[in-house]
């Protein structure tokens, strides 16, 4: 296969994003209302992943095939880094182009360390109560998204 270029290499993982990575927003479990933005894509091969990390960094997790299921790679990447990638990949994305809205509107209320930006916490990396409100409206919308059949 020939070399791509950045372009052309995002270009190609947006296409795969599309069909096979996921956006969500969710809860971390080690705090009780910080939430995050997670993105990944998954495939039983770890080479396509392996271009996403060459893109963005990230992790390829491995799960190892046992009776009921098969060997699977999936390559992961959170919080504001997920986000950036996801901007990169949006202007070849078609599937997942709603996602990076909800997307964006979620990382608009979140500050580079996870804290709070613009009004949306108080200062202390407790969040006001519209603000969580705000991001579980929008977890919502993302996981009305997500939903598989016909909608």
């Amino acid at each position: 296969m020939a070399e791509l270029n950045r372009e052309q290499l995002v270009a190609w993982t947006a296409g795969f994003f599309d069909g096979e990575g996921s956006v969500g927003i969710f809860r971390q479990r080690s705090r009780d209302r910080a939430m995050t933005l997670r993105i990944r894509a998954g495939q039983n091969t770890r080479e396509p992943l392996e271009r996403f990390v060459m893109l963005w960094g990230g992790s390829i997790w491995h799960r190892k095939a046992n009776e009921r299921q098969t060997e699977f790679y999936v390559w992961v990447k959170f919080s504001r880094p997920a986000f950036e990638a996801l901007e990169e990949m949006e202007p070849y994305l078609v599937v997942k182009r709603p996602h990076v809205q909800i997307a964006r509107d979620f990382m608009s209320g979140v500050g580079i360390r996870g804290g709070s930006r613009g009004g949306a916490g108080a200062g202390n990396g407790t969040l006001l109560p519209e603000e969580t409100e705000r991001r579980a409206a929008l977890q919502e919308a993302m996981h009305i998204l997500n939903q598989r059949g016909p909608k």
